[in-house]
């Protein structure tokens, strides 16, 4: 196998004997000089396919460990679910835990108001994410809460391929653009739309539509930090409210403050991440 970029240490961009691009893991392999072919295969213990070319620059953000964990969760949604899964469902996946360990050192805490649905409607993918949380927790040695179980069972459900999402997906794309042009405005920058750091935040501004679509919302209880976040974050701020005066006239409801929390909180991600503040 030719290997033509080291992605870190242990993860490389690989070209197989069908020409196919593929990332592999194995202890190492991103330690020689590039190009390199490597003859001993039994090095690779992992082969991720189809992968979008934005998500390699979530190695520079997440750790070996918690992609090597969402490796494990989506191997068991492929083996107990029978449909087809995104391919790039792991990097979700890493990115969300990421995020939820981020959220758990600033003591962050959210409760997802929808978790009897999930466990009724979808209770193979949220049995999948409880376990996934104590999985978690052991390989990370973190203490995350039973609670994020609803979380990492709604990102489950979201990379399940089913013909239906096509549509939804890109109802879903034209709002989030619309949305991105509010931050670029309010920052005066220009996103770059070809990144990880922009897959990520859109990624997460998707699952807020879905939550509105769907009437939910998210309850946390850190109305004390959403305050000190508006004072932090005043740019932020401003277009979170200029998104949410938009978004509750297209879906004609009111929009939870604590959903406020968290759009600024992406917001504040996505620039911050791009040096957005500098530009601006």
């Amino acid at each position: 196998m030719r290997i033509i970029k080291k992605i870190n240490n242990n993860f490389a961009l690989a070209v197989d004997n069908n020409l196919e691009e593929l990332i592999i893991y194995g202890k190492g392999v991103g330690f020689p000089t590039m190009p390199y072919e490597l003859k001993d295969l039994s090095k690779i213990e992992r082969t991720y396919y189809s992968v979008d070319i934005r998500n390699i620059s979530l190695f520079d953000h997440i750790s070996d460990e918690i992609i090597l964990v969402s490796s494990e969760i989506a191997d068991v949604c492929r083996n107990q679910i029978d449909t087809l899964f995104n391919p790039n469902m792991v990097f979700t996946l890493s990115d969300h835990i990421a995020f939820c360990v981020e959220r758990m050192e600033k003591n962050i805490h959210i409760q997802y108001p929808m978790t009897y649905d999930l466990q009724q409607i979808y209770a193979k993918e949220f049995m999948i994410a409880q376990d996934a949380v104590k999985l978690i927790n052991y390989r990370l040695h973190t203490a995350i809460p039973r609670t994020e179980a609803a979380g990492i069972a709604i990102n489950i459900i979201n990379n399940e391929m089913t013909p239906h999402k096509h549509q939804e997906i890109l109802d879903a794309e034209k709002i989030i653009e619309h949305i991105t042009k509010i931050v670029e405005n309010a920052f005066g920058i220009s996103i770059n739309r070809n990144t990880a750091n922009y897959a990520r935040y859109a990624t997460h501004i998707h699952y807020f539509l879905q939550r509105l679509t769907k009437g939910e919302c998210i309850e946390s209880g850190n109305s004390g930090l959403l305050d000190a976040m508006i004072e932090q974050c005043p740019k932020e701020y401003s277009a979170a409210v200029i998104i949410v005066r938009y978004l509750e006239s297209k879906f004609n409801q009111n929009i939870h403050k604590e959903e406020m929390l968290y759009l600024i909180l992406h917001i504040n991600r996505v620039c911050s991440r791009e040096n957005c503040d500098q530009e601006s």
